[in-house]
């Protein structure tokens, strides 16, 4: 519930906000961190540092097994939200999707 209602708080149009979506950033891991790191302003090497590790955890690497992602399937939401749950969560949380775009 706090994270849902925090985000309805978060400025729009502000550039110290950046927003990535999980199906963005699932196969782009190394991309997506090298532009978080930019943002936030990094040194390069932390910028170097942090891209390495984001490659090693990366939905790409984890076919060698061993990786964090154990099922790293955008929308799995889908799979546990019954009816009642997605009523209820659209009663709650509603703005929340529309204010990102989430269908």
């Amino acid at each position: 519930r706090h994270h849902f209602e925090s985000m309805l708080e978060w400025p729009d149009n502000d550039e110290r906000v950046r927003l990535f979506y999980y199906e963005d950033i699932l196969g782009h891991e190394r991309e997506t961190f090298a532009q978080i790191f930019g943002h936030y302003g990094l040194n390069v090497f932390d910028r170097f540092l942090g891209r390495r590790i984001a490659g090693r955890l990366a939905l790409s690497d984890n076919r060698r097994g061993g990786g964090h992602v154990r099922n790293p399937r955008p929308g799995q939401w889908r799979d546990h939200f019954t009816p009642l749950v997605e009523r209820t969560f659209n009663d709650f949380y509603a703005e929340v999707l529309e204010k990102y775009g989430f269908d």
